[in-house]
């Protein structure tokens, strides 16, 4: 498993046109609703008036069905553990984006390495905070 850092949507938005499904959750997993490609630049623009907050949900690029467990940490524990096949998009609490999965995509090269992001008792937080 591997997390990036990403300061704009472009390139992400780009890869996953082709063959995804993209939802948005809510970290806590009270819900989840398909969103089109387009959400992944709303919900980058709303990174960068967080200030330090941290976002209610997140997005879940699937290429089958969403996991039946959208709570961030159950997802983020399935990638961990090899048995989830998604990418998780987590907004980064100072603007930008956290891409989280077990597979290289387009959009990793570039990127910068971030692994020391870890989701946090199911809202998620920078271990450095």
């Amino acid at each position: 498993m591997q997390t990036f850092f990403h300061d704009g949507p472009g390139r992400v938005a780009d890869c996953l046109r082709d063959g995804w499904s993209l939802y948005v959750c809510d970290v806590d997993g009270a819900w989840q609703r398909p969103v089109d490609f387009s959400f992944i630049e709303i919900y980058y623009k709303r990174t960068l008036s967080l200030w330090g907050g941290y976002p209610t949900e997140y997005i879940l690029a699937v290429e089958q069905s969403p996991p039946s467990l959208t709570r961030l940490i159950d997802v983020f524990d399935g990638l961990e553990s090899g048995t989830a096949d998604v990418i998780l998009l987590v907004g980064y609490n100072d603007g930008g984006l956290f891409s989280i999965s077990n597979r290289h995509v387009s959009f990793h090269e570039g990127a910068e390495l971030a692994p020391w992001w870890q989701p946090f008792d199911g809202r998620y937080r920078d271990k450095h905070s």
